[in-house]
């Protein structure tokens, strides 16, 4: 399975959560890391137009995709299994809860979750201390532009 993400350059490599670890995100609490990467490059693209403002994306943005093992177990979570609300922003405290002890319990490499942009989307959160996280590869890194007319 590919899944992606879209970071700056002298990140793009790193998967160990850092970033998510000291600033939490809408499926972890702060120092609870996670890798949030989504189903589809477009998703990924979006995901970081949702969390930054335009005239702060630095100039040296990277796509990369990541490779998951064929045989690993991915936990799953459905939207209408969630409570009213789960997608609103900020992010109820609920999810932050519900990941976090996910990625503790490190009962699975990878989490299916919906997007709370698209609903009929995914992103995959990666826990970067699960045992399999040792085979997971790292794909094509190429540098990632967003179009003018989305920014402007």
């Amino acid at each position: 399975m590919k899944v992606y993400r879209i970071s700056r350059k002298k990140y793009i490599r790193d998967l160990s959560g850092e970033g998510a670890r000291r600033f939490g995100g809408r499926w972890n609490k702060r120092g609870v890391p996670v890798i949030y990467t989504s189903s589809q490059e477009s998703l990924a693209a979006l995901e970081v137009l949702a969390n930054t403002p335009a005239s702060s994306l630095p100039d040296d943005l990277c796509a990369i995709t990541l490779i998951l093992p064929e045989a690993i177990k991915i936990m799953q979570i459905k939207s209408p299994n969630l409570p009213e609300g789960w997608n609103q922003y900020p992010s109820p405290n609920y999810l932050r809860e519900a990941g976090s002890e996910w990625l503790i319990s490190r009962k699975s490499l990878a989490m299916r979750v919906p997007s709370a942009l698209i609903h009929s989307e995914f992103n995959i959160l990666l826990n970067p201390f699960h045992k399999e996280m040792s085979q997971v590869k790292t794909g094509e890194v190429r540098s990632f532009r967003f179009d003018q007319r989305i920014l402007s």
